[in-house]
């Protein structure tokens, strides 16, 4: 299995699967509570991303430069962000 096709498999599907229940709760007239709708969700949610890659990306393509995790050329893009694999 590919990075990508493992990507694929166990984060965009748990993700697209909560858009979904969210957006067929919204379109049933059923709200999230008042103190989850305090801030808009997608810039929260890009906020949390952002955060997410300036606090690993350093330290993950250390690991890959030091050769302590490594990837298999052969299941990735080959597009990298350092050394880490863009995917």
């Amino acid at each position: 299995m590919t990075y990508l096709a493992f990507l694929a498999r166990f984060i965009l599907i748990p993700i697209l699967t909560a858009a979904l229940l969210m957006w067929t709760m919204h379109r049933s007239g059923r709200n999230l509570p008042a103190s989850l709708r305090v801030w808009p969700a997608i810039p929260v949610v890009v906020g949390h991303v952002v955060l997410a890659m300036l606090y690993t990306a350093p330290w993950h393509n250390y690991l890959v430069a030091a050769k302590l995790w490594w990837y298999d050329p052969a299941l990735v893009s080959g597009l990298f962000l350092g050394y880490v694999p863009l995917e």
